[in-house]
């Protein structure tokens, strides 16, 4: 086998400095809640791609997943496994996956999967699997996942081997508060996007006691919404920022921001996620409240 480098030799210079803030794995997991937000976000069902099935997979990378070749190549390889409740024939139960990719970090921006890849990390993920593919193809588009959404997810993956048609307006509304994770989240998706939301809709979403779906939607509103609705959007973001007390209420802004921040500056329009994060710690000395690991982590490495 060709000899191994650091891993640290191939990482974009803002996961170094994450890596050097805080212990590895409370890097790992702060990296894998941004990124599972970011992906959730952006979720939607690609268009059809002949032999593609849906389907909801446990990846369990090898000890040497991730790391820098000599010859300037990043080896991927592990095993990964079928949810147990997703029945699609056309999936293995368990197979196991091995490439090489180029790392380009110098020549490009660096992508979600540079700060956290299930494929060389581990996670659960729902992914267009295709028997016939190679490499990183077989299973693409790949998802991130939260941690507990799961069934959701199997739910999601047999609902999109059968689509269905697109909801109404009226349909998103109702969607919204759905009890399934997804189907709220993607209705929010659309409602913010279009810049047709309710303020009160809009708080119920970002006060939602799943901390990752609050955060997903946080990030949608620092990330999707646009045009003349944006100023009244970012102002519900931040009246539900001012009015929290504690903790738990703080976390899910203080994560979607955080995503918003690594991965999606471009389309945050300023510096909207960094100014929504010291609103969260101008809040808790205000208020004389306590930050969890999450918050404080999160101002750390990014020097706030």
């Amino acid at each position: 086998m060709a000899r191994l480098l650091p891993l640290t030799a191939m990482l974009p210079a803002f996961l170094l400095t994450i890596h050097g803030v805080l212990a590895d794995g409370s890097a790992s997991m702060l990296l894998h809640d941004a990124r599972a937000v970011h992906d959730v976000a952006l979720l939607q069902r690609e268009p059809e791609v002949p032999g593609r099935t849906w389907v909801v997979l446990r990846i369990v990378p090898g000890d040497d997943s991730g790391a820098a070749l000599v010859t300037g190549a990043i080896m991927v390889l592990g095993k990964w496994q079928r949810i147990a409740i997703t029945n699609e024939p056309a999936v293995p139960e368990r197979g196991s996956y091995e490439w090489t990719e180029r790392q380009k970090a110098h020549q490009r921006a660096p992508q979600p999967s540079d700060f956290y890849s299930p494929f060389k990390s581990g996670g659960v993920v729902i992914c267009g699997y295709r028997a016939a593919a190679e490499g990183e193809a077989r299973f693409a588009p790949v998802f991130l996942l939260p941690d507990g959404w799961e069934s959701a997810a199997a739910t999601l993956a047999e609902a999109w081997n059968r689509p269905a048609g697109p909801p109404s307006p009226r349909q998103l509304v109702t969607a919204a508060a759905s009890a399934d994770p997804f189907v709220a989240v993607m209705a929010y998706h659309q409602l913010l996007e279009s810049g047709n939301i309710e303020p009160a809709l809009l708080r119920m979403g970002l006060t939602d006691r799943d901390r990752m779906r609050g955060a997903t939607i946080a990030y949608l509103a620092l990330t999707a919404s646009s045009g003349e609705q944006r100023g009244s959007i970012l102002a519900v973001l931040e009246t539900t920022i001012r009015s929290a007390r504690s903790k738990s209420q703080w976390d899910p802004a203080a994560l979607g921001a955080f995503a918003a921040k690594l991965f999606a500056d471009h389309r945050a329009n300023g510096d909207e996620p960094a100014r929504m994060l010291r609103l969260i710690k101008e809040q808790v000395g205000v208020t004389g409240g306590t930050t969890d690991v999450l918050v404080a982590e999160i101002l750390k490495v990014l020097g706030l």
